[in-house]
């Protein structure tokens, strides 16, 4: 998911901004496109689309909208800063966005899986103490279980 997605916006990037130089890689893979630009953005957005379907059907609606708010932050900092530093964006910008993209979603799969599993083992320490304060009022408990 995280990879398809990056590589989705790093293209649309390639395609849709404007290009810091007229000889350079991202302006040569943009005319390389020729009158078939609109399709290719097209594919791009449908892959875009996938990836972050697939992020949700895998992780969970919290988890998918943290990702996809990541990917968007990074992807409108970095049309913002490859405009106002550099003019328009550049192949190594466009790789320097892909790495960044990457390590900011991870790091947000991170901590969205660290605070998943506190709260699973919140409920899993609320739970045993229900069931440990059932047993005991009955008195079904041994010595072992406390």
């Amino acid at each position: 998911g995280i990879y398809v997605i990056t590589r989705a916006l790093s293209g649309l990037s390639v395609l849709c901004f404007p290009k810091a130089r007229k000889d350079g890689l991202a302006a040569t893979f943009a005319k390389g496109t020729g009158s078939g630009a609109p399709a290719v953005k097209a594919v791009l957005a449908v892959w875009l689309l996938a990836g972050i379907a697939f992020v949700f059907l895998v992780s969970g609606t919290v988890t998918a909208v943290v990702l996809t708010v990541a990917a968007a932050a990074v992807f409108l900092w970095y049309h913002h800063m490859a405009m106002h530093e550099f003019g328009g964006t550049t192949g190594d910008l466009a790789g320097y966005f892909l790495q960044t993209a990457e390590l900011v979603m991870v790091a947000a799969l991170a901590v969205c899986g660290r605070l998943s599993a506190g709260m699973t083992l919140a409920v899993l320490r609320h739970e045993f103490g229900e069931m440990y304060r059932a047993c005991r009022e009955k008195g079904n408990y041994s010595k072992e279980f406390t």
